[in-house]
């Protein structure tokens, strides 16, 4: 009797280490899913403030990056860059943001690029939901910048899907009725 409790013992031990180890894959697997999903939230088309332009967010490595592919107007110019090369440069195209690092569920220590005033600000992107990005400004620390938040491009394409099955009367003959 005394050899089944230690082979017990000893297959209880080998078990609870198969177990430990299974729940620390488990844990390494959820984690990197986790962060490959924060990955597709920012990886996508935005429409910023205004809705005068769509910036797509891309990963360049283990960082990502920012460019504009289009503006409302295509043949709007850097006309406030710094570097007066660069003035006559559509803005389309143009790299809008870029450095910025994985910090958590956050994307930190990146530079944007401001055309309506030719600065450039260190900046910080968090998503806010599966929508809408936060993306902050700043000189020196964030507490001191500003926010915008950028909306993702396929709910507006969703809402314009919307508005164009569901078609209403404007004329003045509904309006009587």
């Amino acid at each position: 009797m005394n050899l089944t409790i230690r082979h017990t013992r000893k297959h209880l031990r080998s078990s609870t280490l198969k177990d430990a180890v299974f729940a620390g894959l488990m844990l390494l697997a959820l984690i990197s899913v986790n962060r490959l999903h924060a990955d597709e939230n920012v990886t996508a088309y935005w429409v910023v403030p205004g809705k005068d332009a769509v910036v797509l967010i891309t990963p360049e490595g283990e960082s990502i990056s920012l460019q504009i592919v289009r503006t409302l107007d295509p043949a709007l110019l850097d006309i406030n860059n710094p570097d007066k090369t660069l003035r006559s440069q559509p803005l389309s195209n143009k790299i809008l943001g870029e450095g910025f690092t994985r910090n958590g569920d956050k994307w930190v220590d990146g530079k944007i690029y401001d055309p309506s005033s030719g600065k450039s600000y260190h900046a910080t992107i968090q998503s806010r939901d599966q929508h809408h990005l936060t993306v902050r400004g700043y000189i020196a620390v964030p507490a001191l910048g500003q926010s915008q938040t950028w909306t993702r491009l396929d709910l507006f394409r969703e809402k314009m899907l919307d508005l164009i099955s569901k078609p209403k009367d404007f004329s003045l003959a509904a309006e009587h009725k």
